[in-house]
């Protein structure tokens, strides 16, 4: 895994708000997650999927870093406020969600660790940074922007093979896996993208289930 030199960035200097619901993604997520789930949503950003998750008789319980996201979530949903490595979570859920968020973290082994110390199933969505045109980009040397794959509060940089090493040495099976295209994508590249996703895909989303349940 590549990373960066945690001094030189820090997720809580961060003043974008996470508000995303829709969308292909969240579409298979909600989809994969289903009803009647106690869920826990780690950077569950201002709380509006999580409280998109809720409507499906899901109990879902929210965890931010940023203090701006926290204080608008928490009128949606129960929060916790702070570090998902470091702060004491003292349920047990059916569900981890961590939809772009081990991307975020300088130590996303220890997230995965905590994550199936809760739950039997873990979801993760990540960002592909083999996708194409990254490399491309990366061989123009054309000028990063701050947005997208190249925001500044990304600290690690997966690739399929580093993220399925990842959920592997963690004890957990992947039992679904997709790559679906943003919605301002044109509708077959969902299929392109599946065809060869090291390259193709843009982002990968695991369902994952731990090999000894708790």
């Amino acid at each position: 895994m590549k990373a960066i030199n945690p001094d030189k960035r820090n997720m809580a200097n961060s003043k974008r708000l996470y508000n995303a619901s829709s969308g292909p993604k969240y579409n298979l997520i909600s989809q994969w997650i289903g009803k009647n789930k106690r869920i826990l949503d780690v950077g569950c950003g201002t709380g509006k999927f999580s409280k998109k998750l809720s409507c499906n008789n899901n109990h879902v319980t929210g965890v931010e870093f940023s203090e701006e996201n926290y204080l608008i979530a928490k009128d949606k949903i129960n929060v916790y406020y702070g570090d998902f490595t470091k702060i004491d979570i003292n349920e047990k859920f059916d569900i981890v969600l961590l939809a772009d968020v081990l991307e975020h973290m300088y130590y996303p082994d220890n997230a995965l660790k905590k994550a199936i110390e809760l739950a039997d199933e873990v979801i993760l969505c990540i960002p592909n940074f083999d996708f194409w045109v990254i490399k491309v980009l990366e061989f123009l040397k054309i000028k990063k922007i701050k947005l997208g794959f190249f925001d500044e509060n990304h600290v690690f940089y997966f690739n399929k093979k580093i993220i399925e090493k990842l959920i592997n040495d963690n004890g957990l099976k992947i039992i679904d896996f997709s790559s679906p295209s943003p919605g301002r994508f044109p509708g077959f590249y969902t299929h392109i993208s599946n065809i060869k996703p090291e390259v193709t895909g843009i982002q990968f989303i695991y369902r994952c289930k731990k090999t000894i349940p708790f």
